[in-house]
């Protein structure tokens, strides 16, 4: 081995090629120490090259967490039930309480979902998927830029999505929380006369049981989901207790914290980190106070153009949903999302054609669909004529 700098004097190369004294170099190796001996450590002399450094496990940085009920409350509702005989419905109906209270470890402690990394990404596709969204989307990305500023939980203003039906409204919101890895659910309010699916139902009643809320809080293992009340505004306003009223204490942080389903009134849950977003066709059936604590968006109908990415987004999410997708390829051509764009009506249909679509396509034995399988696809899902104009043909 060459060296710039030349071997001092008396010095030569050691094992590991490290600078020794001849004298040492030529004296006799010490034999081993026995196996018992205990080694000891001499300050003069550094410590081998070649023993490899003891590394340390970084820790990992812990996830945030929120107590979202204590141990306090779920004592209370054991309390409340020692009073009621054993055969009282009542009774039944708390110790199934309890069993989902205690059900996980730590006692009401729920994880707190963070704003990705990649969140600008997430939404870059999100757009390129659904780009009549690209003004929500737009906010949606303000909003957690800002979060991350702060503590990094992912959290948005209560939004209430407008548009005409079929616009995509309740799957825009399922493909948020799906692309920031956070928890969903959701809540149909069409012909609803009550709030109890989403508060529950009174402790009074002997079919007590908890609603939407409390399921998505207590089952779940996340404080901040994403929750939707879709079509708010078919709920009905003439009710005794309106199904919207529930929402006034909801969409309120401060109140939020203290929410009690009315099934379980001892138990405290902290609601104020749920993400809210109501969907709605006409804002004119929804009242006012509601709609001064929402942030409203009107969702325009896509363009020719922006239906056609539409149609491929929903062929790749059917294809990867499905258990036969993998025999289609991996995209829609062009000229049938054109096809598909093309149908007349909304973009819901749009799921129902392709499947058929598929069908099409396999029993071509095709791994790609085709113009003439969604053509096909069309004719098959034309709709029933209106039987009240039929004429009646013999006797049923």
């Amino acid at each position: 081995m060459t060296t710039k700098n030349p071997i001092p004097s008396g010095y030569t190369f050691g094992d590991y090629l490290v600078l020794i004294p001849e004298q040492l170099a030529n004296a006799p190796a010490a034999p081993p120490p026995p196996i018992n001996a205990q080694a000891t450590s001499t300050p003069d002399v550094p410590q081998a090259p070649h023993e490899a450094p003891v590394l340390r496990k970084r820790s990992r940085r812990q996830r945030p967490t929120v107590q979202v009920y204590s141990e306090q409350d779920v004592q209370q509702v054991e309390s409340s039930m020692q009073s009621l005989s054993r055969n009282n419905d009542r009774r039944k109906n708390y110790e199934a309480m309890l069993t989902l209270l205690r059900k996980s470890q730590p006692l009401g402690v729920r994880r707190l979902v963070e704003v990705p990394r990649s969140f600008g990404k997430a939404l870059d596709e999100l757009e390129e998927q659904m780009p009549n969204f690209k003004q929500v989307i737009a906010t949606v990305r303000s909003m957690l830029a800002l979060q991350v500023a702060g503590d990094g939980s992912f959290q948005l203003p209560p939004m209430l999505l407008a548009g005409d039906p079929g616009v995509g409204k309740t799957y825009f919101a399922m493909r948020l929380a799906k692309l920031l890895g956070a928890g969903f659910d959701m809540i149909s309010m069409e012909g609803a006369t009550s709030p109890m699916s989403l508060i529950g139902l009174e402790q009074h009643y002997y079919t007590s049981s908890p609603g939407k809320v409390f399921d998505l809080l207590v089952q779940g293992d996340t404080a901040n989901p994403v929750f939707v009340v879709d079509e708010l505004d078919k709920a009905s306003s003439d009710a005794r207790h309106p199904p919207a009223n529930a929402l006034y204490q909801l969409l309120e942080v401060e109140t939020a914290k203290r929410f009690c389903d009315q099934s379980c009134l001892q138990v405290q849950l902290d609601a104020s980190r749920i993400n809210w977003i109501v969907t709605a066709n006409y804002l004119s059936l929804i009242p006012v106070p509601i709609l001064s604590r929402l942030n409203t968006f009107y969702v325009p109908s896509p363009t020719g153009a922006e239906r056609v990415k539409i149609a491929g987004t929903i062929y790749r999410d059917l294809r990867k949903q499905m258990a036969w997708g993998k025999r289609f390829e991996p995209e829609l051509p062009l000229r049938t999302a054109k096809t598909l764009a093309g149908s007349a009506g909304s973009v819901r249909p749009m799921k129902s054609l392709l499947r058929l679509a598929f069908a099409n396509a396999y029993l071509r034995k095709s791994r790609v669909v085709d113009p003439s399988d969604v053509s096909l696809a069309m004719r098959c899902a034309m709709p029933l004529p209106d039987i009240e104009h039929l004429e009646v043909a013999g006797h049923a």
